[in-house]
This record gives C-alpha cells, structure tokens and sequence, in this order.
C-alpha cells in the first residue's frame, strides 16, 4: 500500500467526525505509516522556494500536503485562516517559531526545535514559521489541516499579505496571487477578511 492509499483509508475515518479538532489530526497523522519509499515517491523539492508542496489529499474538510525543505531558507510567518493544523516531522528536524503582533511589528513569543516523529501544532489564525534546521537528513514534513486554506496572511518584514491559497508560505513572485498588501503586520481580523 502507498502513502496516497494509507492516508485515504485513515482521512475516510477521520471525515466521519462531524468537526475535526487538533488532536484528531495528530491521531490522523500518527495514525500513517511512512517509509523511505513512500518519502522518496511523494517528495518534490523546490529549491527556489522554502518548500515544495506536494498536496496528497484536497478534501473540503481536510487537506493532506508533504512538504519538501529547501536548506538554509525558512518560510515566512504566517497563518492558516481558521484552519486547525498537526505537522509531522518525517525526516531531519524543524525550528518551529511562534509570534504575536504588537503596534503593528511582529514579535517572536515562542521558539522550539522538533525532531524526526514529533508532531507540532498550530492553533487558528496563530502566525508562525519553521525550517530545516541543518541536521544531517533535511526537513520533510507531512502535514494535515482542518480544511482547505482559501487565502493565507503572509507577513514580510514590513507589509502583510493575504496570498491566494495555492501559494505557499513565501512572497509569491506573480502579483496576482497577491489578494490584498498592508504596510505593518496585522492579524487577520483587523484586516476585514471574510473568514475571520
């Protein structure tokens, strides 16, 4: 059986709750069994970007990526909507990376490194970041969230942005992937978004 296999067989149990939380979507990811193979299959590197994306499941209720870590270039902070989201660490480690907005700056209030079968978490609208942190295996991660992410905010060290949500958490070079640019950072809220 392929990871693409795996992952329907578990997403068609999880699909039966009537609203996914968190803590089904760390059971969902703990719950797959990936191999060197499965890995080797589904990985698509994108050295131009932090990652590639690598979308194995694009459901209503729930999206399924395998990301791809590009060496020495983080994504930027951002967040995933009203999306809850479990990403699990298959190969190398990530430095995962928590802020809060004060007067319009972003602010770092949190830092953790995750190894190789940990699983992370992010609230949503929580605004964060995370890359290869330079071990020996580079960063693949299979991720899992609540929902598709129609639109993503996307934070520069100046502006933020609400992305189309086929992009990922990068500035996209087309300007129109770009749905909306602020001077200063902002939270999805105070940016008048629909889903708020």
């Amino acid at each position: 059986m392929n990871l693409l296999e795996k992952i329907q067989i578990e997403a068609k149990k999880l699909l039966t709750i009537s609203e996914i939380k968190t803590s089904d979507l760390v059971d969902f990811l703990n719950k797959i069994e990936v191999n060197n193979a499965d890995i080797a299959k589904y990985s698509l590197a994108d050295p131009k970007h932090p990652y590639g994306r690598r979308v194995l499941l694009n459901d209503p209720r729930l999206e399924v990526m395998l990301a791809t870590w590009t060496r020495d270039l983080p994504c930027i902070p951002h967040e995933h909507g009203g999306s809850k989201s479990a990403i699990r660490v298959l190969k190398g480690q990530s430095h995962h990376r928590l802020f809060q907005i004060k007067d319009q700056l972003l602010v770092e209030v949190f830092s953790e490194k995750r190894a190789e079968n940990d699983i992370l978490t992010c609230a949503p609208k929580q605004v964060h970041s995370m890359g290869d942190d330079g071990l020996e295996n580079s960063l693949i991660t299979l991720h899992a969230y609540s929902g598709s992410i129609p639109d993503m905010v996307v934070y520069d060290k100046k502006n933020t942005l609400v992305v189309k949500g086929t992009c990922g958490a990068w500035i996209p070079e087309d300007e129109q992937d770009i749905v909306l640019k602020k001077f200063g950072h902002f939270f999805r809220a105070d940016l008048g978004l629909i889903n708020s």
